[in-house]
């Protein structure tokens, strides 16, 4: 016990002696300048009452202030409110509000409670008894402490002090009976763990160590030479090798134990209430108290009292500082009781701002203006401003009026010469002090003064430009430009080279060679580099940097020419200038160039290196300290220990060059928050039932994101607290981006967007960068998973592959089922049309030899006279006219089948029509004695557009079918009307009555299906075809057909045809219709026509069938010349050759058919004259159609009437001569008149204009003629003559008289027309035209004007 009273003894006296030296040393030491940054309620701070800080492992920092917790990213604060279900009762805490944090929580302690904050959750924790049954506490919590490795000390009510490793998720039982120092119970106030070592404090200021491991007690020391009361508070903050201490109680004490010696030193003793201890970066000790702040080294040695809180504007606060804290960036967070927090760095305000708070001349609701900056002798400064001459102390800070001088001066500038003497410009005068003398100049606008080395001293003068003075008399002598500009006004001026100056004027940029006196004002105006820029920017000032750089100030831009190499180079802001508009520049001797602006300082590194000029930039703004408004021109100094003064508006800045801190500051973002669509996104918050965040985004490493929630933001800090208005950053979404995107954020929160992001997997990736723009070393990452849309998943792609699969066998399955059908198809097409040909051929060959029995019969029956052998004759016609007919219907029933047929409409009269086909069936039904009428009930003539052939074997069927059925005596009756159906359109009805066998019921609905026949009538003959191609027919004229019937008593059958009037009108019918119908089945009707026999006419005769050939030849050779051909080819080879008047070919024939015969009959210009007959077994109007279309003259079908074909023959052959005789008599020259073709027509056209080209050479002959054609004048001989009638020589003086009719016409002579159309003398002339006329040329004219 005696031991310990001495071992007391000996601590307290040495406790007083350092104590004494503390009071000794701390007058001694200067005390450092501390410029503070308020956060308070007005950005976003819960509140001002401040009673805990501390950082998070991620950066932020957490902050409790007025009972609530808020995390501050430098930006912005996050608030987390609580409730009782988030409080544990603590029993026996009582002491300083405590904060503690590892990974996962944050735990605040505050009188007799505990809260506890889920930082991955980002809440507060409930039911914290459950969580702390799970930490293995079985009793009642009463106090709890956090060691710096995170890991659990809990004290239960039992007394039991429990060891949570929270990495391991183990508790053990430490120490049992904890409270007990002897018999006496002492209170366990703090814990701390330092290298395996574990330190309890206790109330008595009593510290036992203990080993961590075995819980061995292994010393233990009493930090305060008496024992404390009971309401002692203490803290203990471990750093190093030391123990930092601070106890309030019966004497407030902050004492450091190091931990290697054992030993307890005094860092503070006060009679006030010290609250909270800090250990910064660099091992300074902060403590707060109730005074305020006390500052510390490490060694003790220098201590400063801060009992004033100042800001960087110069305003300062007094108050409680209830907490400090010192981050991991350098930077201290001061906490007060109620103005908030104020935030120091270092590096935070570089410049000190020396505001008008000041300045003893000016109030505080005056205005000062910083205009220029000198170093007198004695090391202080003299500022001049727009308000007078002011003295200012850099070691106190302090700015006094100079005396001497009148006060309000405006001054422009201060120089000290090289003897010392300090000039001062101004607007009212030139001063001069020296020796604390002044000396005035009557000079008035004085920008500066600027001594040469040559010693001689120049005013730079608003007024009288660029003068020299003479110190001594007070003289000045102004240098005039050499070529006699005027320069009125200089404001700046530098040393270039030796000899020679270099400055600003009205004029731009002037240089002075004051060795030659010669200046020379603009300069560099005619160099290419300086165009764009020259006489463009006012410059505000100028300097010649220790490289030869030349910068120049301008409103718009930082100008750096180089002169070695005539480079000019222009920066902006988006070159890394803090604001366009430049005040001043200067050079420091680390050769870094300062340059002011109207909003803040850009620093600029140069480098040159292999030729080329590298330029850096770091910018400075309010939050360094910058004054907040703008700089002056020209107003910028370098004083002798590298301290910068920039002068403005409110003040100046005053920087020391050499407390510059390193450029790089390693910054890692943290995403701060996540909006999708613009909205923000809140943690465990469903969105279109998809979660994104169960975590914060703080913490979140992956976002999964539904393929149409896809249009997101994130925002980001990188947790700048030094300065956020100066922090870049960079980022990029890593799959989509190519490049990077570079911003900068004035508020400190950088946001990336991204719209309409893809289906896919990307990383977004952010990198962040004070104003060195130096990247730190590592990024913030969060993978962003865009889902595939439902039609892009596995199972989608798996479903597509199976459909593909199952197209791609139905494909094939279809594909192999279709070439099937289409093999089965082709070859069922190539059966039909094997059919068809067979039909086709077996159709000709029966239509030929029937033309060979018919058309002998006709000519028989017209011959003979015996009426029995007539009537026998007419019975053969007309069984041969039947067998046509079938075999006709035949062929339609098979081009039907196989083809389908097509409508070939003309615009008719159908009554009419019905008529015409009716008169054909009247000798039929006098022959069977049937009565046999047609009722037309149709009040006006309707046209209808139908296809006349169809139609018209409609009508032969039925009433082929009426006669066959109907007996003698009975009667067939053709009723025509018109109705209006329930459809609403309007059809022609037709009706074919009998009153013959009749057509059972039952067999009603088949009578129109194919080869269907009534077995009551198989004894009539008959193919049962008929009636399919009649319904057929009427089917595709989109009508129908009907029928009614009764055994016995007769059949009606009804034909509706639509009202159609979308052709051309054809009212009359052919000729061969208008011919044959009535007289086909009439072998007495005779022609009326003459035909003429003429031998001088030649015809080709084409046919393949000699049978048919002989017959032809035999008939026609009567009255023409005949040749004949086996098939086109030959046919074709006699024409080119024979030269016949007219061709008659059959169409089927083989090697060269009728119709491409026909076509290249026309299509040869020597043979196209020649008119083509075609005759051909196919007699539909398609067929007919082709032929014509080949250029046929006239088309007939087989068998055809001889007198027909007779007459056909002479229709052409008159037809012609009528051409050629409208030709030879009419006087206008129309080649269409006489060709029939337009190949003709060209070559007659081509004839006359030549003929016309020279009408007026009488020597123009057939030779010339058939030359300038290109054809042989034997060919041109049979060409004109066969299509004109005439002659070449004809042919030529033909023209010449058609044209002389018309120019006599116009009134000319007889003599000159003869002359004029190629006659020699006009009594030929005259010969001529009277032949071809009829009257002699004058006559003519006097006919035809009346003149004689």
């Amino acid at each position: 016990m005696e031991n310990i009273t001495m071992k007391l003894s000996t601590i307290k006296v040495i406790r007083l002696l350092q104590f004494i030296v503390l009071l000794l040393n701390s007058p001694l030491h200067a005390q450092d300048h501390y410029a503070f940054t308020p956060i308070d309620c007005s950005d976003g701070l819960s509140g001002n009452r401040v009673r805990n800080i501390i950082q998070l492992r991620d950066g932020r920092i957490a902050i409790n202030a007025n009972e609530i917790v808020s995390i501050y990213d430098g930006t912005s604060f996050q608030y987390f409110h609580y409730n009782k279900s988030n409080i544990i009762p603590l029993n026996d805490y009582g002491g300083h509000h405590r904060i503690y944090v590892n990974e996962d929580y944050i735990y605040i302690k505050d009188w007799y409670k505990l809260m506890t904050i889920n930082i991955n959750e980002e809440r507060f924790e409930q039911h914290l008894d459950d969580l702390f049954k799970s930490y293995g506490v079985k009793g009642a919590l009463v106090n709890f402490f956090i060691d710096e490795a995170g890991n659990y000390w809990m004290l239960t009510d039992d007394d039991v002090l429990l060891y949570r490793d929270y990495a391991g998720g183990k508790t053990v039982e430490f120490l049992k009976d904890v409270s007990m120092n002897g018999d006496e119970r002492d209170k366990l106030l703090d814990i701390a763990v330092v290298n395996q070592q574990v330190f309890l404090f206790y109330n008595s200021s009593l510290m036992v160590c203990y080993d961590l491991e075995t819980s061995r007690e292994l010393y233990r020391e009493y930090a305060l030479d008496e024992k404390q009361d009971k309401a002692a508070t203490l803290l203990v903050v471990p750093r190093g090798k030391y123990l930092y201490y601070l106890m309030n109680g019966r004497k407030t004490e902050a004492l450091r134990f190091d931990i290697e010696l054992r030993k307890w030193e005094v860092i503070l003793e006060t009679e006030y209430r010290l609250n909270v201890l800090s250990v910064g970066k660099e091992h300074d000790i902060w403590i707060t108290c109730q005074a305020g702040l006390w500052v510390c080294d490490e060694k003790l040695q220098n201590k400063q009292f801060i009992p004033t809180l100042e800001f960087v504007d110069g305003k300062e606060i007094k108050t409680e500082v209830s907490t400090v804290f010192n981050d991991n960036q350098g930077g201290t967070w001061i906490g007060t009781l109620d103005r908030g927090i104020c935030y120091y760095h270092p590096n935070r305000f570089k410049f000190k701002n020396v505001g008008k708070v000041f300045f003893p001349n000016i109030d505080q609701n005056g205005e000062v203006s910083v205009s220029c900056f000198v170093e007198d002798t004695s090391g202080e400064m003299l500022v001049g401003t727009h308000q007078g001459l002011l003295r200012y102390s850099l070691s106190e800070s302090k700015l006094t009026v100079e005396a001497g001088l009148p006060r309000n001066l405006r001054c422009n500038g201060l120089t000290k010469d090289s003897r010392q003497r300090i000039w001062l410009s101004a607007v009212e005068a030139l001063f001069c002090i020296q020796n604390g003398k002044s000396r005035s100049y009557p000079v008035r606008d004085v920008a500066k003064v600027f001594e040469a080395p040559d010693k001689n001293l120049y005013i730079c003068s608003y007024i009288d430009g660029l003068c020299l003075l003479n110190p001594d008399t007070g003289e000045l002598k102004k240098i005039a430009e050499s070529e006699g500009r005027q320069i009125n006004s200089v404001s700046q001026i530098r040393n270039y080279k030796e000899g020679m100056l270099i400055g600003i004027c009205n004029l731009g940029l002037f240089t002075y060679d004051y060795k030659n006196q010669v200046l020379t004002a603009p300069v560099f105006k005619d160099k290419k580099a300086w165009r764009d820029f020259y006489d463009i920017h006012h410059y505000s000032d100028l300097y010649v940097d220790s490289r030869n750089l030349i910068w120049l100030a301008t409103q718009d831009g930082l100008i750096v020419w180089n002169p070695k190499n005539e480079e000019i180079r222009m920066f902006y802001m988006e070159n890394g200038l803090v604001n366009n508009s430049i005040q001043a520049i200067s050079e420091d001797r680390h050769h870094v160039m300062w340059i002011t602006t109207s909003y803040g300082i850009s620093c600029v590194n140069v480098v040159q290196e292999g030729g080329r000029t590298e330029y850096s930039f770091s910018n400075f703004n309010h939050s360094d300290g910058v004054i907040e408004r703008e700089f002056l021109e020209r107003s910028v100094y370098v004083t002798k220990d590298d301290v910068i003064l920039m002068g403005g508006i409110d003040g100046f800045n005053e920087f020391r060059i050499n407390k510059l801190p390193p450029v790089k500051q390693d910054m890692k973002p943290l995403f701060v928050s996540f909006h999708l669509f613009g909205k923000k996104v809140e943690m465990d918050e469903a969105y279109d039932g998809n979660i994104l965040l169960s975590e914060p985004v703080s913490a979140t490493q992956k976002i999964i994101l539904n393929y149409d929630q896809n249009f997101v933001s994130f925002d980001f800090s990188a947790l700048n607290y030094i300065n956020r208005s100066q922090t870049h950053y960079r980022y990029r979404l890593k799959g989509l981006d190519k490049e990077w995107h570079e911003i900068v954020s004035p508020t400190g929160t950088g946001t990336a967007s991204y719209a309409n992001l893809p289906s896919g997997t990307y990383d977004l990736e952010v990198y962040a960068a004070n104003n060195s723009k130096q990247w730190g070393s590592s990024c913030a990452t969060i993978q962003i998973i865009v889902k595939d849309p439902y039609w892009k998943t596995p199972l989608a792609y798996f479903i597509y592959c199976l459909l593909i699969a199952l197209s791609i066998y139905w494909a094939l399955s279809s594909y192999l089922r279709m070439n099937k059908r289409k093999l089965q198809k082709a070859q069922e097409e190539e059966l039909n049309q094997m059919k068809f040909r067979f039909f086709t051929n077996i159709s000709h060959e029966f239509r030929t030899p029937l033309t060979l029995i018919i058309t002998p019969l006709e000519s028989l029956i017209k011959e003979v006279g015996d009426i029995a052998l007539k009537k026998r004759l007419q019975s053969i016609y007309r069984n041969s006219k039947e067998l046509l007919n079938l075999v006709n219907q035949l062929l339609d029933f098979r081009r039907l089948e196989v083809h389908g047929e097509k409508l070939f409409l003309v615009k008719g009269n159908i009554a009419e029509f019905v008529s015409s086909i009716k008169s054909s069936f009247d000798y039929l039904a006098q022959e069977k004695e049937i009565s046999f009428e047609i009722d037309d009930k149709i009040a006006e003539d309707l046209y209808i557009s139908f296809d006349r052939e169809k139609i018209q074997k409609v009508l032969n069927n039925l009433l082929s079918n009426a006669f066959k059925f109907t007996p003698a005596g009975g009667m067939v009756t053709i009723t025509l009307d018109t109705c209006k159906e329930s459809d609403g359109v309007q059809y022609f009805r037709l009706c074919v009555k009998d009153t013959g066998a009749g057509i059972p019921r039952k067999n009603l609905s088949h009578i129109f299906e194919r080869f269907y026949q009534v077995k009551e009538e198989e004894d009539k003959i008959g193919s049962g075809i008929g009636l399919h191609l009649v319904k057929d027919y009427v089917e595709l004229h989109s009508g129908k057909i009907e029928v009614e019937s009764e055994v016995n008593n007769g059949s009606l059958f009804t034909v509706y045809l639509p009202v159609r009037t979308d052709v051309e009108v054809d009212t009359k019918l052919s000729e061969e219709e208008d011919t044959f119908i009535g007289d086909e089945l009439n072998p007495d009707a005779e022609s009326n026509q003459d035909l003429q026999t003429d031998k001088e006419y030649t015809i080709l005769l084409v046919e393949d069938n000699k049978e048919f050939r002989h017959y032809m030849f035999e008939l026609l050779s009567k009255k023409y010349n005949v040749l004949e051909a086996g098939d086109g080819e030959e046919g074709e080879r006699i024409a080119t050759t024979k030269f016949p008047d007219l061709i008659i070919s059959d169409i089927m024939m083989p090697k060269v058919d009728g119709l491409e015969l026909c076509k290249r009959i026309k299509s040869n210009i020597q043979v196209s004259h020649i008119p083509v007959i075609l005759l051909t077994a196919r007699s539909t109007d398609e067929s007919k159609l082709f032929g014509y279309e080949s250029g046929a003259d006239e088309y007939i079908s087989k068998p055809f009437n001889l007198d027909i074909l007779l007459l056909r023959i002479q229709k052409l052959i008159n037809e012609e001569k009528a051409r050629q005789k409208s030709f030879s008599q009419g006087i206008n020259i129309n080649p269409g008149e006489v060709t029939i073709t337009s190949i003709d027509e060209q070559f007659i056209e081509k004839v006359c204009a030549l003929i016309q080209k020279n009408i007026d050479n009488p020597e123009y002959s057939v030779e010339k003629l058939s030359a300038d054609v290109g054809m042989e004048r034997t060919v041109l001989y049979r060409k004109l003559n066969a299509i004109a009638g005439q002659t070449p020589s004809d042919f030529i003086r033909s023209i010449r008289l058609k044209h002389a009719a018309q120019l006599l016409n116009k009134g000319y002579q007889v003599g000159e027309v003869a002359d004029m159309v190629g006659f020699n003398t006009p009594k030929y002339f005259t010969k001529y035209f009277k032949q071809a006329f009829g009257v002699t040329p004058s006559q003519y004219k006097t006919n035809m004007t009346g003149e004689s």
